[in-house]
């Protein structure tokens, strides 16, 4: 069972990095001397493929990723008590 989540974990991640991937790939399309009907078709391709994989690895870490951006989320807006 701990093998299975670590993989998930992997996996999870791994999805998440290709979304990026994926998207920042989409702003380097206009420098690529293709037609513009293929470079609409990419970008397109690409805009999915990386939504895809975006929501695939959120699915994948779930309860781990919401409770670590929770935790660092509540240390960045921590206030002191006066007293």
């Amino acid at each position: 069972m701990k093998e299975k989540n670590k993989i998930k974990k992997v996996l999870g991640y791994i999805f998440l990095g290709l979304s990026i991937l994926f998207y920042s790939s989409i702003f380097l399309l206009p420098f690529v001397d293709f037609f513009p009907s293929l470079k609409i078709k990419f970008g397109v391709a690409f805009y999915i493929l990386s939504y895809v994989f975006m929501f695939a690895g959120f699915w994948l870490l779930g309860k781990e990723l919401a409770l670590k951006i929770k935790q660092k989320l509540k240390n960045i807006f921590k206030f002191k008590k006066s007293v």
